[in-house]
């Protein structure tokens, strides 16, 4: 699946799964979804290829959608009610960006990176004296929880990175430290 779709575009998208090739009574669907917010498409076999299955997504169907990160789900059922088998082969997430023709504003920071911005925010509430405690994501921090703050920081600041690495992987370049003993 791709990293990032674009509510109001048709979307086009398969899966290949050798384990899953096509056979009668079996319907393979393509979910995503946010919230309490639901989108499904069924899969058909792709011919040529009996373990590529091809879904569509037509644009008044993702028109809607609100930019979030999105879960996404391969449902596969097996057999004729009421001996139906069911799984759930792979998952994942992918982030559904605002729909440029709508009328709702644009927002270019990744969730990742707003997050990463409010965590900053916080610590500066912390450290500047405004405030004695601050919450962050369900979390108290005190003046003596910056480092579990500072923690938090480094690991979001490293998740954007490689989210934001053209090839997926961090650019730092990790060296190897030995220490005799």
């Amino acid at each position: 699946m791709p990293k990032t779709l674009v509510a109001g575009d048709s979307w086009a998208l398969d899966w290949t799964n050798p384990a899953w090739p096509d056979q009668p009574d079996r319907l393979v669907e393509l979910v995503f979804g946010s919230g309490e917010v639901r989108l499904k498409a069924v899969g058909a076999a792709i011919v040529q290829i009996q373990t590529t299955w091809f879904f569509h997504f037509p644009a008044n169907d993702t028109a809607p959608l609100k930019p979030a990160l999105y879960q996404w789900y391969v449902v596969v059922t097996d057999g004729v009610p009421p001996d139906v088998a069911r799984a759930t082969p792979e998952v994942g997430k992918t982030i559904v960006i605002a729909n440029p023709a709508g009328t709702a504003p644009i927002e270019p920071k990744s969730l990742l990176r707003l997050t990463l911005e409010a965590a900053k925010l916080t610590r500066f509430k912390l450290v500047s004296g405004e405030t004695s405690t601050v919450q962050f994501q369900g979390h108290a921090y005190t003046l003596w929880d910056l480092q579990k703050l500072q923690d938090l920081i480094r690991e979001l600041e490293h998740e954007l990175e490689v989210e934001e690495a053209p090839t997926g992987r961090s650019r730092k370049l990790m060296y190897t430290r030995f220490r005799k003993i």
